[in-house]
């Protein structure tokens, strides 16, 4: 009697896990990793923008695309906090690499738009 009830339950779980009832860490983190892609995307193409208005002189419009792709970065980091509440779960060191290379590159991205804000001032303090 004993060995149907452990048998059960264990059908039970294995049913529960399959059906997406019980998620994993993984699943978690597969659930915010897109949104996490596009907020770089955008914000990637932000500072792009910011850069073109800047060459162009265009201080005023390079500042608002810069303040945009700062945001967008700042999303992708909280998104990366999230994700980093998991990471004890996770057993596969590739993928925990992955996540620390994306963490490292948004770190570089929100030290670049720093810089380029403190650029933007500077110019628009020259012209004044």
């Amino acid at each position: 009697m004993n060995k149907k009830i452990i048998i059960v339950i264990i059908v039970l779980l294995a049913t529960l896990s399959v059906s997406g009832c019980i998620k994993t860490p993984m699943d978690n983190i597969n659930n915010i990793i897109p949104s996490l892609s596009q907020n770089i995307e955008i914000g990637d193409a932000n500072y792009n923008e910011a850069v073109t208005y800047l060459n162009s002189h265009n201080y005023d419009l390079a500042e608002e695309k810069v303040q945009t792709s700062s945001n967008n970065f700042l999303e992708a980091k909280n998104k990366m906090l999230e994700i980093n509440k998991y990471n004890e779960n996770i057993n596969d060191t590739l993928y925990l690499q992955y996540l620390n290379l994306i963490e490292e590159e948004l770190n570089l991205k929100e030290n670049a738009t720093s810089n380029l804000q403190l650029a933007i001032q500077n110019f628009k303090k020259e012209i004044k």
